[in-house]
């Protein structure tokens, strides 16, 4: 599963697919059901970054009905992200999924997932005209960020872990946000 993690850092969602789906074979065929319902719902947020949100929707639910069954509070806040971003992408009005994963997130002290909520969530009121608090949601993940590279020993860590392109991307959209105000 940690290549589809890669993959998945460096954008390149159809590979992280494949691997979230070959790692959820593998988890079914040995009963690792707490395994299995994160590659499930890492292969719906693969589905999401496709466009391919029926896909997304059926993988989810998969890995939501696992997920319920055996109660693996651990992924309380990616659960409720993959909930949130397909949500977002289907028309939800209300990012009411997406909030409930960033407050579970934050208490959980699951930085590296607090920051992509707090993205999807500025993508969310961006998409519905919403952009002061657009504005504050992005600026919250930088300040997400901030807290993570602040355990870094050295600049040169600090770079490398910003550079990735998952992490560049929100740079990117706020630098075009700013373009555009």
């Amino acid at each position: 599963m940690r290549q589809g993690d890669l993959e998945y850092w460096n954008l390149r969602w159809q590979s992280a697919l494949e691997n979230y789906t070959n790692a959820s074979e593998i988890f079914q065929s040995t009963n690792t059901r707490d395994d299995n319902v994160e590659a499930l719902l890492k292969a719906a947020l693969c589905h999401v970054e496709l466009g391919d949100y029926a896909k997304a929707r059926t993988v989810f639910e998969l890995g939501e009905e696992e997920f319920k069954a055996i109660g693996c509070n651990y992924l309380l806040s990616l659960y409720w992200y993959a909930k949130g971003l397909l949500e977002s992408h289907e028309g939800a009005g209300s990012p009411r999924a997406l909030h409930t994963a960033l407050d579970i997130s934050s208490r959980q002290g699951t930085r590296e997932t607090t920051w992509q909520i707090q993205r999807a969530l500025a993508r969310h009121y961006l998409g519905s005209g919403n952009t002061p608090e657009a504005t504050k949601q992005y600026k919250g993940a930088v300040g997400t960020l901030k807290q993570i590279t602040e355990t870094f020993q050295d600049d040169a860590m600090v770079r490398s872990y910003l550079n990735v392109p998952i992490r560049r991307r929100l740079f990117e959209e706020i630098h075009s946000l700013k373009e555009r105000i």
